[in-house]
Protein backbone atom coordinates (compact mmCIF):
# COMPACT_ATOMS: atom_id res chain seq x y z
CA UNK A 1 0.00 0.00 0.00
CA UNK A 2 1.19 3.32 -0.77
CA UNK A 3 2.63 4.97 2.45
CA UNK A 4 0.60 8.00 4.00
CA UNK A 5 3.28 11.06 4.50
CA UNK A 6 1.62 13.56 6.54
CA UNK A 7 3.09 17.01 6.00
CA UNK A 8 2.56 19.28 8.41
CA UNK A 9 1.01 22.66 6.71
CA UNK A 10 2.74 25.04 9.40
CA UNK A 11 6.49 24.04 8.59
CA UNK A 12 7.81 26.27 5.35
CA UNK A 13 9.30 24.05 2.87
CA UNK A 14 11.45 24.96 -0.12
CA UNK A 15 9.17 26.84 -2.93
CA UNK A 16 7.68 24.40 -5.31
CA UNK A 17 8.14 24.63 -9.48
CA UNK A 18 4.47 24.57 -11.27
CA UNK A 19 4.24 22.06 -13.93
CA UNK A 20 1.43 22.29 -16.30
CA UNK A 21 -0.33 18.80 -17.88
CA UNK A 22 -0.02 18.61 -21.09
CA UNK A 23 -1.29 15.11 -22.11
CA UNK A 24 -2.19 11.82 -20.41
CA UNK A 25 -1.94 8.91 -21.81
CA UNK A 26 -3.20 5.45 -20.59
CA UNK A 27 -0.21 2.90 -20.75
CA UNK A 28 -2.18 -0.20 -18.87
CA UNK A 29 -5.69 -0.20 -16.74
CA UNK A 30 -3.76 0.93 -13.94
CA UNK A 31 -0.91 3.31 -15.35
CA UNK A 32 -0.61 6.56 -16.86
CA UNK A 33 2.05 8.64 -17.79
CA UNK A 34 1.82 12.68 -17.33
CA UNK A 35 3.22 14.61 -20.01
CA UNK A 36 4.02 18.22 -18.80
CA UNK A 37 4.28 21.64 -21.45
CA UNK A 38 7.39 22.04 -19.76
CA UNK A 39 10.76 21.09 -21.14
CA UNK A 40 14.33 20.04 -19.70
CA UNK A 41 15.47 23.35 -20.17
CA UNK A 42 12.86 24.25 -17.51
CA UNK A 43 14.12 21.32 -15.15
CA UNK A 44 16.60 19.93 -15.72
CA UNK A 45 17.29 16.07 -14.86
CA UNK A 46 19.53 12.94 -16.02
CA UNK A 47 17.70 9.74 -16.78
CA UNK A 48 16.76 7.88 -14.26
CA UNK A 49 16.13 10.23 -12.01
CA UNK A 50 12.43 11.16 -10.28
CA UNK A 51 9.83 14.36 -9.51
CA UNK A 52 8.15 14.87 -6.36
CA UNK A 53 5.29 15.26 -7.06
CA UNK A 54 3.38 17.28 -3.91
CA UNK A 55 -0.59 17.87 -3.72
CA UNK A 56 -3.07 18.35 -1.15
CA UNK A 57 -6.00 16.44 -0.69
CA UNK A 58 -8.69 17.04 1.91
CA UNK A 59 -6.71 19.81 3.48
CA UNK A 60 -3.63 17.47 4.09
CA UNK A 61 -0.27 17.43 1.63
CA UNK A 62 1.30 14.39 0.85
CA UNK A 63 4.53 14.06 -1.33
CA UNK A 64 5.31 10.98 -3.53
CA UNK A 65 7.97 10.06 -5.81
CA UNK A 66 7.77 9.51 -9.85
CA UNK A 67 10.50 8.52 -11.88
CA UNK A 68 10.62 10.31 -15.13
CA UNK A 69 9.79 8.19 -18.23
CA UNK A 70 11.22 10.73 -20.23
CA UNK A 71 14.69 11.15 -21.62
CA UNK A 72 16.62 14.39 -21.79
CA UNK A 73 17.97 13.09 -25.00
CA UNK A 74 15.02 11.94 -26.95
CA UNK A 75 12.13 13.47 -25.39
CA UNK A 76 11.16 17.45 -25.98
CA UNK A 77 8.55 17.76 -23.10
CA UNK A 78 9.20 16.25 -19.59
CA UNK A 79 6.50 13.07 -18.55
CA UNK A 80 6.44 10.64 -15.25
CA UNK A 81 4.71 7.24 -14.99
CA UNK A 82 2.28 7.21 -12.32
CA UNK A 83 0.88 3.13 -10.77
CA UNK A 84 -2.65 2.98 -9.37
CA UNK A 85 -1.88 1.72 -5.95
CA UNK A 86 -5.39 0.12 -4.17
CA UNK A 87 -5.58 2.98 -1.21
CA UNK A 88 -2.60 5.00 -2.40
CA UNK A 89 -4.04 8.43 -1.83
CA UNK A 90 -1.71 10.23 -4.31
CA UNK A 91 -1.61 7.83 -7.49
CA UNK A 92 -5.32 7.53 -7.10
CA UNK A 93 -5.78 11.25 -6.89
CA UNK A 94 -3.47 11.62 -10.09
CA UNK A 95 -5.83 8.80 -11.67
CA UNK A 96 -9.04 9.55 -10.68
CA UNK A 97 -9.13 13.92 -10.31
CA UNK A 98 -6.29 15.42 -12.16
CA UNK A 99 -6.62 16.39 -15.97
CA UNK A 100 -4.80 17.96 -18.95
CA UNK A 101 -4.29 21.14 -18.26
CA UNK A 102 -4.06 21.27 -14.63
CA UNK A 103 -0.91 22.43 -12.84
CA UNK A 104 1.09 19.90 -10.40
CA UNK A 105 2.99 21.44 -7.56
CA UNK A 106 6.50 19.18 -8.06
CA UNK A 107 10.15 19.75 -6.20
CA UNK A 108 13.70 19.57 -8.30
CA UNK A 109 14.87 16.50 -10.08
CA UNK A 110 16.57 14.07 -7.40
CA UNK A 111 17.76 10.33 -7.33
CA UNK A 112 21.22 8.55 -8.02
CA UNK A 113 20.17 5.75 -10.27
CA UNK A 114 21.44 7.21 -13.77
CA UNK A 115 24.19 5.59 -16.04
CA UNK A 116 27.28 7.92 -16.90
CA UNK A 117 26.53 8.57 -20.40
CA UNK A 118 29.78 9.04 -22.43
CA UNK A 119 29.61 9.21 -26.35
CA UNK A 120 32.74 6.88 -26.60
CA UNK A 121 31.80 4.11 -24.56
CA UNK A 122 31.37 0.52 -25.62
CA UNK A 123 29.81 -1.63 -23.71
CA UNK A 124 26.94 -3.39 -22.76
CA UNK A 125 24.08 -2.59 -20.41
CA UNK A 126 21.65 -5.42 -18.86
CA UNK A 127 18.34 -3.69 -17.33
CA UNK A 128 16.22 -6.07 -14.84
CA UNK A 129 12.80 -4.32 -14.22
CA UNK A 130 9.73 -5.76 -12.36
CA UNK A 131 6.03 -3.73 -12.88
CA UNK A 132 6.19 0.12 -12.71
CA UNK A 133 10.05 -0.43 -12.12
CA UNK A 134 10.59 -0.20 -15.49
CA UNK A 135 9.36 4.04 -15.52
CA UNK A 136 13.60 4.69 -14.66
CA UNK A 137 14.77 2.11 -16.88
CA UNK A 138 12.65 3.43 -20.19
CA UNK A 139 14.14 6.84 -19.20
CA UNK A 140 18.06 5.49 -19.30
CA UNK A 141 17.69 3.50 -22.53
CA UNK A 142 16.43 5.78 -24.58
CA UNK A 143 19.14 7.74 -23.40
CA UNK A 144 21.95 5.09 -23.53
CA UNK A 145 20.84 4.06 -26.85
CA UNK A 146 20.72 7.64 -28.17
CA UNK A 147 23.92 8.92 -26.75
CA UNK A 148 26.45 5.28 -26.53
CA UNK A 149 25.64 4.38 -30.55
CA UNK A 150 28.51 1.38 -29.78
CA UNK A 151 26.62 0.13 -26.76
CA UNK A 152 24.37 -2.41 -26.39
CA UNK A 153 21.54 -2.76 -24.36
CA UNK A 154 19.44 -5.92 -23.06
CA UNK A 155 16.27 -5.52 -21.07
CA UNK A 156 14.70 -8.11 -18.65
CA UNK A 157 10.83 -6.96 -17.60
CA UNK A 158 8.72 -9.09 -15.41
CA UNK A 159 5.24 -8.65 -15.12
CA UNK A 160 1.85 -10.71 -14.21
CA UNK A 161 -0.37 -10.65 -17.47
CA UNK A 162 0.60 -9.24 -20.72
CA UNK A 163 -1.98 -6.14 -20.22
CA UNK A 164 0.38 -5.27 -17.20
CA UNK A 165 3.32 -4.59 -19.68
CA UNK A 166 4.18 -0.94 -19.51
CA UNK A 167 5.42 0.81 -23.09
CA UNK A 168 5.43 -2.76 -24.62
CA UNK A 169 4.87 -1.02 -28.39
CA UNK A 170 7.83 1.30 -27.18
CA UNK A 171 10.02 -1.05 -26.15
CA UNK A 172 9.00 -3.29 -30.16
CA UNK A 173 9.61 -0.65 -31.38
CA UNK A 174 12.78 0.48 -30.07
CA UNK A 175 13.93 -3.15 -30.66
CA UNK A 176 13.36 -3.08 -34.45
CA UNK A 177 14.83 0.90 -34.49
CA UNK A 178 17.91 -0.13 -32.88
CA UNK A 179 18.16 -3.88 -34.47
CA UNK A 180 21.31 -5.70 -32.71
CA UNK A 181 22.05 -3.37 -30.29
CA UNK A 182 19.21 -3.41 -28.19
CA UNK A 183 16.93 -6.74 -27.27
CA UNK A 184 14.35 -7.19 -24.69
CA UNK A 185 12.17 -10.34 -22.88
CA UNK A 186 9.13 -9.81 -21.16
CA UNK A 187 8.13 -12.70 -18.40
CA UNK A 188 5.02 -13.14 -16.86
CA UNK A 189 3.67 -14.98 -14.24
CA UNK A 190 -0.07 -15.67 -14.83
CA UNK A 191 -0.07 -15.33 -18.47
CA UNK A 192 -2.41 -16.33 -20.74
CA UNK A 193 -3.36 -19.18 -23.14
CA UNK A 194 -2.28 -16.66 -26.37
CA UNK A 195 0.81 -15.82 -24.65
CA UNK A 196 3.70 -17.20 -26.33
CA UNK A 197 6.34 -15.61 -24.57
CA UNK A 198 8.28 -16.50 -21.29
CA UNK A 199 6.39 -17.52 -18.42
CA UNK A 200 6.88 -17.62 -14.58
CA UNK A 201 8.45 -16.42 -12.01
CA UNK A 202 11.66 -14.46 -11.87
CA UNK A 203 14.29 -16.18 -9.09
CA UNK A 204 17.24 -16.54 -9.02
CA UNK A 205 17.72 -19.68 -11.24
CA UNK A 206 16.00 -18.42 -14.08
CA UNK A 207 17.83 -15.01 -13.95
CA UNK A 208 21.10 -16.92 -14.45
CA UNK A 209 18.95 -18.82 -17.22
CA UNK A 210 18.00 -15.75 -19.05
CA UNK A 211 20.62 -13.68 -18.60
CA UNK A 212 22.86 -16.87 -19.87
CA UNK A 213 21.32 -17.21 -22.94
CA UNK A 214 22.16 -13.05 -24.10
CA UNK A 215 25.06 -12.76 -26.00
CA UNK A 216 26.95 -10.89 -23.59
CA UNK A 217 30.06 -13.22 -23.98
CA UNK A 218 32.06 -11.55 -20.67
CA UNK A 219 28.62 -11.19 -18.24
CA UNK A 220 31.04 -10.19 -15.60
CA UNK A 221 32.37 -7.14 -17.28
CA UNK A 222 28.42 -5.62 -18.09
CA UNK A 223 26.48 -3.09 -16.08
CA UNK A 224 23.37 -3.96 -14.29
CA UNK A 225 20.87 -1.83 -13.73
CA UNK A 226 18.14 -2.78 -11.34
CA UNK A 227 14.56 -1.42 -10.36
CA UNK A 228 11.81 -3.55 -8.99
CA UNK A 229 10.42 -5.23 -5.32
CA UNK A 230 12.82 -6.12 -3.21
CA UNK A 231 11.91 -9.50 -3.48
CA UNK A 232 13.42 -9.66 -7.69
CA UNK A 233 16.35 -7.43 -6.50
CA UNK A 234 17.30 -9.73 -3.84
CA UNK A 235 17.18 -12.61 -6.76
CA UNK A 236 18.95 -10.48 -9.33
CA UNK A 237 21.85 -9.70 -7.10
CA UNK A 238 21.71 -13.47 -5.72
CA UNK A 239 22.07 -13.99 -9.65
CA UNK A 240 24.70 -11.90 -10.47
CA UNK A 241 26.93 -12.93 -7.45
CA UNK A 242 26.56 -16.33 -8.79
CA UNK A 243 27.86 -15.21 -12.05
CA UNK A 244 30.54 -13.07 -10.11
CA UNK A 245 29.85 -9.75 -11.39
CA UNK A 246 31.58 -7.37 -9.82
CA UNK A 247 29.71 -4.92 -6.67
CA UNK A 248 30.41 -1.53 -8.58
CA UNK A 249 28.73 -2.99 -11.87
CA UNK A 250 25.49 -3.22 -10.25
CA UNK A 251 23.46 -0.50 -9.52
CA UNK A 252 19.68 -0.56 -8.22
CA UNK A 253 16.64 0.86 -6.67
CA UNK A 254 13.79 0.03 -4.74
CA UNK A 255 10.48 1.48 -5.49
CA UNK A 256 9.27 0.05 -2.70
CA UNK A 257 9.28 0.91 1.31
CA UNK A 258 12.55 -0.01 3.49
CA UNK A 259 10.13 -1.28 6.25
CA UNK A 260 12.97 -0.41 8.71
CA UNK A 261 15.03 -3.75 7.57
CA UNK A 262 18.68 -2.63 8.29
CA UNK A 263 20.55 -2.65 5.23
CA UNK A 264 23.93 -1.64 4.88
CA UNK A 265 23.73 0.56 8.04
CA UNK A 266 26.14 3.23 9.07
CA UNK A 267 26.62 1.02 12.47
CA UNK A 268 28.83 2.85 15.00
CA UNK A 269 27.78 0.75 17.84
CA UNK A 270 27.59 4.25 20.26
CA UNK A 271 25.23 5.20 22.17
CA UNK A 272 22.03 7.26 20.54
CA UNK A 273 21.18 10.05 23.32
CA UNK A 274 20.29 13.90 22.83
CA UNK A 275 22.83 15.78 20.28
CA UNK A 276 23.17 18.81 18.72
CA UNK A 277 24.30 18.11 15.13
CA UNK A 278 25.22 21.06 12.51
CA UNK A 279 23.78 21.03 8.74
CA UNK A 280 24.80 23.07 5.78
CA UNK A 281 22.46 24.17 3.10
CA UNK A 282 21.97 26.91 1.19
CA UNK A 283 25.46 28.25 1.93
CA UNK A 284 23.08 28.58 5.66
CA UNK A 285 24.63 26.63 8.78
CA UNK A 286 22.45 25.18 11.12
CA UNK A 287 22.42 23.84 14.69
CA UNK A 288 19.85 21.58 15.00
CA UNK A 289 18.81 19.82 18.73
CA UNK A 290 18.16 16.05 17.85
CA UNK A 291 16.75 13.87 20.68
CA UNK A 292 17.49 10.59 21.17
CA UNK A 293 15.94 8.36 19.28
CA UNK A 294 14.58 11.08 16.04
CA UNK A 295 16.42 11.09 12.67
CA UNK A 296 18.23 14.32 11.89
CA UNK A 297 15.22 15.34 9.14
CA UNK A 298 12.63 14.85 11.80
CA UNK A 299 14.09 17.07 14.23
CA UNK A 300 14.75 19.92 11.58
CA UNK A 301 11.65 20.10 10.66
CA UNK A 302 9.94 20.45 13.77
CA UNK A 303 12.51 23.61 14.53
CA UNK A 304 11.65 24.97 11.72
CA UNK A 305 14.45 24.56 9.03
CA UNK A 306 13.88 23.58 5.99
CA UNK A 307 15.77 20.89 4.56
CA UNK A 308 15.01 19.06 1.31
CA UNK A 309 13.26 15.72 1.72
CA UNK A 310 10.30 13.32 0.23
CA UNK A 311 9.74 10.10 0.99
CA UNK A 312 11.10 10.11 4.76
CA UNK A 313 11.90 6.02 4.35
CA UNK A 314 15.39 6.09 3.33
CA UNK A 315 14.27 5.21 -0.40
CA UNK A 316 14.47 8.32 -2.47
CA UNK A 317 17.89 9.71 -1.71
CA UNK A 318 15.77 13.46 -1.90
CA UNK A 319 17.43 14.69 1.86
CA UNK A 320 21.35 13.44 0.32
CA UNK A 321 24.10 14.60 2.18
CA UNK A 322 27.56 14.24 3.14
CA UNK A 323 28.90 13.66 6.62
CA UNK A 324 31.90 15.73 6.82
CA UNK A 325 32.92 15.17 10.46
CA UNK A 326 31.53 13.09 13.06
CA UNK A 327 29.36 10.00 12.81
CA UNK A 328 25.57 8.94 11.87
CA UNK A 329 23.56 5.76 12.12
CA UNK A 330 21.16 4.18 9.45
CA UNK A 331 19.19 2.21 9.77
CA UNK A 332 16.40 1.18 7.13
CA UNK A 333 18.87 2.33 4.08
CA UNK A 334 17.57 1.02 0.57
CA UNK A 335 19.05 3.67 -1.73
CA UNK A 336 22.64 3.87 -0.76
CA UNK A 337 25.55 1.16 -1.82
CA UNK A 338 28.39 0.66 0.20
CA UNK A 339 30.75 2.58 -1.69
CA UNK A 340 28.59 5.83 -1.47
CA UNK A 341 28.33 4.68 2.19
CA UNK A 342 31.65 4.49 2.35
CA UNK A 343 32.66 8.63 1.03
CA UNK A 344 30.36 9.80 3.79
CA UNK A 345 26.96 10.34 1.93
CA UNK A 346 24.17 9.55 4.53
CA UNK A 347 20.32 10.39 4.31
CA UNK A 348 19.11 12.83 6.66
CA UNK A 349 15.59 11.10 6.63
CA UNK A 350 16.97 7.87 8.90
CA UNK A 351 20.14 9.38 10.30
CA UNK A 352 20.60 9.91 13.33
CA UNK A 353 23.84 11.33 15.26
CA UNK A 354 26.17 8.82 17.39
CA UNK A 355 28.82 11.28 18.17
CA UNK A 356 28.94 14.66 19.04
CA UNK A 357 30.74 16.62 16.22
CA UNK A 358 28.33 15.84 13.77
CA UNK A 359 28.61 18.16 10.52
CA UNK A 360 26.56 17.31 7.22
CA UNK A 361 26.74 19.14 4.10
CA UNK A 362 23.54 19.33 1.82
CA UNK A 363 24.92 22.07 -1.03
Amino acid sequence: MEPDIHINLMIPMTNPIKLTIRERIQETPDTITLRFEETFDELPYKSGQFLTVMVSIDQEEYRREYSFSSSPQTDKNLSICVKRVTGGKVSNYLHDVVKTGDILNVFPAAGLFSPILNISNKRTLVFIAGGSGITPIFSMIKSVLAIEQQSKVYLLYANRTENDIIFKSTFESLQTTFSGRFNHLNVLSQASEKWYGLTGRLDQDTIIDYLEQLPVIFPKEANYYICAPTGLIKAAQQALTILKVPAANIHKENFGSSNNQEINPTNTGNEIIDRTVKVKYKGIIHSIFVASGKSILKSALEENIRLPFSCEKGVCTACLGTCKTGKVEMKGNDALSQNELDKGYILTCIGKPVSDDVFIDLD
